[in-house]
């Protein structure tokens, strides 16, 4: 949301004075946010909720979605704008974290995601170096 303040342009959250911050646990809200929005249509499409995870079951499994969800916010709430332009893969960058949750062991060249990922909150993300896919890639077929 953009309102206009004295001639430019701020988001609605940096027009707040310092007595005014909301209070939020950035990594709690948006995991619950996103656990929210996942189980309404996992339970909606389940004919049975036995097997549906647990709510921290789920959170764990969508940690990189839930970790790049918490830094977009941040960013977002950074006083400079966010320069989406320049950030055009970020879109696609958001996309690739749902991957994980699906069993998937993402390999990327892409350092800005990763400490993105590391920066939202998530400690161990299924997101890593060439060097280490190779690693894990080698190591799979020495155990065939």
């Amino acid at each position: 949301m953009v309102v206009p303040a004295q001639g430019r342009e701020k988001s609605a959250r940096n027009d707040l004075g310092p007595e005014e911050e909301p209070s939020l646990d950035e990594p709690q809200t948006v995991a619950d946010a996103v656990v929210q929005v996942s189980r309404k249509h996992v339970v909606a499409l389940t004919p049975s909720t036995d097997g549906v995870r647990t709510e921290e079951d789920q959170k764990r499994a969508q940690r990189e979605f839930i970790a790049f969800e918490t830094w977009y916010l941040r960013v977002a709430g950074n006083p400079d704008p966010y320069n989406h332009a320049k950030h055009r893969s970020d879109y696609n960058d958001y996309w690739l974290c749902a991957y994980p949750a699906a069993g998937y062991t993402l390999v990327t060249k892409d350092g800005r995601l990763r400490e993105a990922l590391r920066a939202g909150g998530c400690d161990d993300p299924r997101f890593v170096s060439l060097a280490e896919g190779l690693s894990l890639a080698e190591a799979w077929l020495a155990g065939r």
